[in-house]
């Protein structure tokens, strides 16, 4: 990869990265403690966290969070097959709530970031930009679409 090329890909790098898993703002301190855990590699404290709240959701966006909670921390561990799998059933299965588009997003970026399965990523990307092309998540998947296929390119 040429040095301009290694240049653009840190900057997307930065710009994406800080947008991974967005919802540490949503309004349920559970979820954001369930990510710190994640990212402090505390996988079985948060894993608890994200199967009591699908053992009783507080409501769907919530539900779909805790989903998305669980497909990161299996990027995060390698397992890209069962977090592609996952990934794929939590979009068919709440493809009517607005949401799917963050997480679809989210979890674009932690397959591209997290565990540089650009392919994968770029799936997800395309999805977001589909499905909700005018929304601020299809505005930003265009710029994660791009730079996944640029990696594609060098790789």
């Amino acid at each position: 990869m040429s040095k301009k090329m290694i240049y653009i890909s840190f900057i997307l790098s930065a710009v994406f990265s800080s947008e991974i898993f967005a919802y540490a703002t949503y309004a349920m301190p559970e979820l954001d403690q369930a990510l710190n855990y994640v990212y402090e590699d505390r996988f079985e404290q948060a894993e608890a966290i994200y199967n009591s709240l699908l053992a009783n959701p507080p409501d769907q966006e919530a539900e779909i969070l805790a989903h998305s909670g669980l497909i990161l921390i299996d990027i995060r561990q390698g397992n890209i097959t069962t977090a592609k799998t996952t990934a794929d059933a939590l979009i068919a299965d709440y493809s009517s709530n607005e949401i799917v588009s963050a997480a679809a997003f989210d979890i674009a970026n932690a397959f591209l970031v997290e565990a540089e399965q650009t392919h994968e990523a770029g799936q997800y990307f395309h999805y977001v930009i589909d499905n909700w092309p005018d929304s601020e998540d299809g505005f930003s998947a265009r710029f994660g679409a791009m730079r996944s296929s640029v990696l594609l390119q060098f790789n």
